[in-house]
């Protein structure tokens, strides 16, 4: 399981609409390889279940957006994946994979707070 809380400076529709141009067909850029099982889009969450070849991996991931109770007018970014199949294990906390996973999640979350507060996405 990873999940990654971040603050960002700036409205939840903000936040959405630079995690939306970062898709293709709705679906984010990273995961558009793999087979997409949309579950829930709507102003607070994004949510869907990705597959894998052989069920090795795969996992239900999602994005918040949350008005922020810490950041006035700003966004609580949650994003995270709860990991499925036989590989999964590798993704526990004391496995293998568990802190790289847990970085690669939390250096998006930087690069997304990143952009949204310096606005480059509206050039």
């Amino acid at each position: 399981m990873v999940h990654i809380e971040i603050e960002i400076a700036a409205p939840p529709e903000d936040v959405r609409a630079v995690i939306s141009l970062a898709t293709k067909n709705g679906t984010p850029v990273s995961c558009a390889t793999s087979k997409q099982f949309p579950q829930h889009n709507n102003p607070t969450e994004f949510r869907w279940i990705g597959c894998s070849r052989l069920g090795a991996v795969g996992g239900e991931h999602y994005y918040g957006f949350q008005e922020s109770k810490v950041t006035p007018g700003g966004t609580t970014f949650i994003h995270g994946e709860d990991h499925t199949g036989w590989l999964s294990v590798m993704f526990k906390p004391g496995w293998p994979m568990h802190s790289s996973v847990n970085e690669m999640y939390a250096g998006f979350a930087r690069d997304l707070k990143r952009r949204v507060e310096e606005g480059e996405w509206r050039e």
